[in-house]
C-alpha cells in the first residue's frame, strides 16, 4: 500500500531514531538533513533576467513495509470523535496509540529517498490532528487518469495534487485542463499546444453541446439498454475544456429563455432573467492564464452566435464587421491600457475586470459592456526592475507608429520623460 506522509512527520520519525541510535552508543549516524513542514519559496534569476519561483512539495509519496494502516487510521477516527463516551474504551485508546507504521520512501528527489522509517503515532498527531498519513491512489500502467477530480478514491490535498501533475505531464497538452465537478482548473502549459484552441477543435464542443442540449447521451453516461436513446447517438465525451464551460453556459442561457418563453412570462423581465443569466468566474495568481482564457471563451460563445445570426456573412461582405467581430475586437484596446510586462508574465492584466455578454432571447449577441476596476496606476511612473509600464506607451512610441511630424509636435518634457519609461 502506497500512502502520502508530510515532510514534517519524516523529519520528527528520523530525528527520533537517530537520537535513539545514538543513546544506545552506536556508531556516527548520518547527519539529519532539513526539511521545513511548509512550503519555502526558492528564488532565481532565469537566463533572460526574469526572476522564477520553485515551490518546495511537503507531501512524500511512501510504500507500507510493515504494520496496519487501519490501526493509524483508526486512531484519527477515534481522536476525531468530540463524544466523551466514545473515550470510554481504554485498551482500545492504547493499543491504537502505540500503533507504528514502517515506510520506505519512494519518492526520489526527497532528502530521506529509499530511506525505512518507522511512524509512530505521536508523530502524525503533529500535523492537523492525525491527518499527516493519507492513503495514495493507485494508477495502473495503462490506465489513463482520470479527468474529473471527484472520480478519485481518495480525494484529499496530495492526492489532488499528485493527479493534476501526472496529467500535466502527458505530452499531448490537453490534459492541462481537469474538471472538478462544475469546476475547471488550468494549469498554464507555457508552451502552444497543438489544435487545442482551432476551429475544429471549436466544432467538436459545439456538436458535443448540440447533442446534450437535443436529449443525446454521452457514452459513459449511457449504462442503461431500455434507454430510448439509439446508442448510434451516443458519443464519449471530449476532454475537459474551456470550450465545454462556454458551450454550457450557453445552453443554460437558452434552456432559461425557452422555459420563459413556454411559460409565458418573456414579460416579466425579473424571472426571466433569473432562469437564463450565466456567470463564468475565471480566477487564479498572476501568469496562470486568466487573460488567455477570458479571451477564449469570448471567442466560443461569439461563434455560438454567429450560427443564430442569419445576416452576419452579408455583413460582413459589405464592409462593416460584425457585432461579434466588434465585441472581441475590444480585447486588444483593453490590454494596451491595462496590460504589462511583470516578471512572472509579459502580458499581465494589472486591472480586474467584469465583461457582460448581451444576448437576444433567439441567443444571438446583441453587444458586450465591459466594466474596470483596480488599476495599478502606480505603474505609470513607476515599477520593479525588470517590468514595463503599460503596453500603450511602447506602442505610440515604437519606431513607424508616428510621423516624423507627429513626433515633432510631440517633442516636449511629457513624452520625453515616457521614453524613461
Amino acid at each position: 500500500m502506497k500512502l502520502w506522509v508530510h515532510a514534517s512527520i519524516l523529519k520528527s520519525a528520523f530525528a527520533n531514531a537517530a537520537d535513539k541510535k545514538a543513546d544506545d552508543d552506536t556508531s556516527n549516524v548520518r547527519p539529519l538533513k532539513k526539511l521545513d513542514s511548509t512550503c519555502s519559496n526558492k528564488s532565481s534569476v532565469s537566463s533572460d533576467g526574469l526572476s522564477t519561483r520553485k515551490e518546495e512539495w511537503v507531501w512524500v509519496l511512501s510504500e507500507v513495509i510493515a504494520g496496519s494502516t487501519q490501526d493509524l487510521f483508526a486512531t484519527y477516527a477515534h481522536n476525531s470523535v468530540t463524544s466523551p463516551k466514545r473515550n470510554n474504551n481504554n485498551t482500545t485508546a492504547a493499543s491504537t496509540a502505540d500503533a507504528t507504521l514502517t515506510i520506505r520512501v519512494l519518492d526520489p528527489e526527497n532528502d530521506y529517498a529509499d530511506e525505512v522509517i518507522k511512524i509512530a503515532r505521536e508523530h502524525i498527531n503533529m500535523v492537523d490532528g492525525g491527518r499527516g498519513v493519507l492513503p495514495a491512489n493507485t494508477f495502473e500502467e495503462n490506465q489513463a487518469l482520470p479527468s474529473d477530480l471527484t472520480q478519485l478514491t481518495h480525494l484529499h490535498e496530495p492526492a489532488v495534487l499528485d493527479c493534476l501533475h501526472r496529467r500535466y505531464q502527458l505530452p499531448s497538452g490537453w490534459e492541462m485542463y481537469t474538471s472538478s465537478g462544475p469546476i475547471l482548473i488550468a494549469i498554464n502549459p507555457c508552451r502552444m499546444v497543438k489544435a487545442l484552441y482551432n476551429e475544429s477543435t471549436m466544432k467538436l464542443y459545439q456538436r458535443h453541446g448540440e447533442l446534450l442540449a437535443n436529449g443525446g447521451r454521452t457514452a459513459h453516461n449511457n449504462n442503461n439498454t431500455n434507454d430510448k436513446v439509439s446508442s448510434s447517438s451516443s458519443s464519449p465525451p471530449p476532454p475537459p475544456h474551456v470550450f465545454a464551460v462556454a458551450d454550457s453556459a450557453y445552453r443554460g442561457m437558452i434552456r432559461g429563455l425557452d422555459f420563459a418563453r413556454n411559460k409565458k412570462l418573456i414579460e416579466e423581465k425579473k424571472e426571466s432573467s433569473a432562469l437564463s443569466n450565466q456567470s463564468i468566474l475565471v480566477s487564479g495568481e498572476s501568469g496562470a492564464g486568466k487573460t488567455v482564457t477570458t479571451k477564449f471563451l469570448m471567442q466560443y460563445l461569439a461563434d455560438l452566435s454567429r450560427k443564430v445570426h442569419s445576416d452576419h456573412t452579408a455583413t460582413e461582405i459589405n464592409g462593416k464587421s460584425s457585432i461579434e467581430q466588434r465585441v472581441l475586437n475590444s480585447n486588444p484596446i483593453l490590454e494596451a491600457f491595462g496590460n504589462a510586462r511583470t516578471l512572472r508574465n509579459d502580458n499581465s492584466s494589472r486591472f480586474g475586470k467584469f465583461i457582460e455578454m448581451r444576448f437576444s432571447d433567439r441567443g444571438r449577441l446583441l453587444g458586450a459592456f465591459i466594466d474596470t476596476y483596480l488599476l495599478e496606476k502606480a505603474r505609470i511612473v513607476g515599477h520593479t526592475c525588470g517590468e514595463q509600464t503599460y503596453h500603450i506607451f511602447y506602442e505610440v512610441l515604437a519606431k513607424g507608429s508616428l510621423t516624423e511630424a507627429m513626433r515633432r509636435e510631440m517633442d516636449s518634457e511629457e513624452v520625453r520623460h515616457l521614453w524613461m519609461l
